[in-house]
């Protein structure tokens, strides 16, 4: 698990160099109303002890109540809905998997591409003293880089079994029948890549799926990842993991946060349908994520650039010499 925290953790540094309200609930407003000084009458018929006592009391049921409920729902649909807002349900091996992933990003019409990462705290990394990464700088990003490498987690999948493109092979990529489908969701156009596993899993761990893409993708366009027909060493299909499943297989969940994806994930399964990927079991995995746009990953860089630029600027050459090259405006 320390070296799948790492492969992310690498993934994230890689994208940053290329590139409480709290609603009220009815029980709270009855906790209100209970907690409001008594009258005087109230103060003579009930202890101050007793009162005190069940109004403590309300909060930690409520509390208490919350938590049953998201643990019957966890039960009852196999995946965890209590973090479904801010980590994946689809790989359920890290918080972060899928990556990179437009699950982590909010709409911003602000933005360039009309998306903004938004990593939530909890869910980042966490360093060798325990302090979780901070995701301030990454949130800026109206995207992710074009260069990044695509992680997800297949349990027991064998690469050459699956026929998966390796480096030595990136045309098999293009394949009408690839295990692998990366589609340009913007040109609808298939993009070259090739797959591998992560070999610097630590033992015990499952190892990563690496794609890497042969060349950047096109900045400010979107992506669709699709895994389907992935094999084990014996040759079996690998199932889709049960996050998948009920939205592939239009498995009504009842969880207001799981349905708030559908419509996008059904969005996403009809666009690789158009590009021949079938809609059925054998279809293991499919997202899409955002390649920031050009405005983001070269815009501070830049601005630093034309800053100095518009500026007189003395350099001093060294401190024994009395000559100094004057910038006025321009560099011949």
């Amino acid at each position: 698990m320390a070296g799948q925290q790492r492969r992310i953790a690498a993934a994230i540094l890689g994208f940053l160099i290329a590139s409480s309200v709290v609603a009220c609930s009815s029980d709270d407003g009855d906790r209100k109303r209970s907690e409001r000084r008594p009258s005087a009458t109230t103060r003579r018929r009930t202890p101050p002890s007793t009162t005190t006592t069940v109004a403590a009391a309300v909060p930690t049921a409520n509390r208490s109540a919350a938590t049953a409920r998201r643990r019957t729902a966890t039960a009852a649909l196999g995946v965890d809905t209590a973090t479904a807002a801010r980590c994946d349900v689809l790989d359920p091996a890290r918080c972060l998997l899928p990556f990179p992933n437009d699950h982590f990003t909010v709409v911003d019409r602000s933005s360039t591409t009309g998306r903004r990462v938004r990593f939530d705290a909890a869910s980042m990394p966490v360093n060798s003293k325990g302090r979780r990464v901070d995701p301030t700088e990454w949130n800026r990003n109206d995207g992710f880089s074009p260069g990044a490498m695509i992680q997800t987690l297949v349990p027991g999948v064998d690469l050459d079994r699956t026929g998966a493109a390796p480096i030595t092979d990136i045309g098999r990529s293009l394949r009408a029948d690839a295990p692998i489908v990366l589609l340009d969701a913007t040109t609808g156009t298939r993009w070259p890549y090739w797959a591998e596993l992560d070999q610097q899993a630590d033992p015990g761990e499952g190892a990563l799926l690496v794609i890497r893409p042969a060349r950047n993708l096109v900045e400010g366009h979107r992506y669709i990842v699709a895994l389907r027909n992935l094999r084990t060493a014996a040759g079996a299909i690998i199932p889709a993991q049960r996050g998948f499943t009920l939205y592939r297989d239009r498995i009504p969940t009842g969880s207001t946060v799981l349905e708030a994806r559908r419509a996008h994930l059904d969005s996403v399964m009809n666009q690789i349908g158009a590009a021949g990927v079938v809609r059925d079991a054998s279809l293991f995995l499919a997202w899409d994520f955002t390649v920031a746009s050009t405005r983001n990953i070269t815009g501070r860089m830049l601005h630093i650039r034309d800053d100095l630029l518009s500026a007189d600027v003395e350099v001093v050459l060294a401190d024994d010499e009395a000559s100094v090259v004057a910038f006025a405006g321009a560099i011949d």
